[in-house]
Parts: structure tokens; sequence; C-alpha cells
């Protein structure tokens, strides 16, 4: 399956790295930017491994204790709706 990214999950993401370059070190922005591949690539081989959030119709997978990948399936697409820090809440 194709992975796409929502404009929100782009800027969502973005956002995360700031986060991170002002914070830790540049070592942890591609730690987590390898975890988001690697969830990218859980997805495509099962795209049915995300919880579903049932009070918003999504799934969601963590990437790391902090992120979650928030998703849904399109056809056959998988199309990637945030990257939620779970420090904010509620989801939208």
């Amino acid at each position: 399956m194709e992975i796409v990214w929502s404009s929100k999950a782009i800027a969502d993401n973005l956002e995360n790295i700031s986060y991170l370059l002002n914070k830790w070190f540049l070592e942890v922005v591609l730690d987590y930017e390898k975890k988001i591949i690697e969830t990218e690539d859980v997805l495509t081989s099962n795209p049915y491994a995300g919880e579903i959030v049932g009070d918003l119709s999504l799934r969601r997978i963590l990437v790391v204790k902090q992120i979650y990948l928030m998703y849904e399936i399109v056809g056959d697409k998988i199309l990637v709706v945030r990257i939620w820090n779970n420090y904010k809440k509620p989801y939208w």
C-alpha cells in the first residue's frame, strides 16, 4: 500500500523535528526519523497494525513513547492524518 501524508501530518512532523533540534541533538532527530520510517514499513506490510481510536474513526500506531502516527485506510492508500504528541489532548 502507498502511504500519503496530509499537510497537517507534515506540519506536525516538522514541529516535532524543530522541537527536537532545539532541545536535543541531531542524533535524536535522526533516530526519530528512523522510527518514522520503520513505522511506515510496518504499515506498508500490515495496514491494520494500528489500534482503532473509536471516537475518531482513525487508527494509531506508536512511533516513540511520546508520538503516535494517526492514519486511516482509504482504498489502496494509507493516509497519515496526524503525527500526534501524546502530551497534547485531545487528538484534534
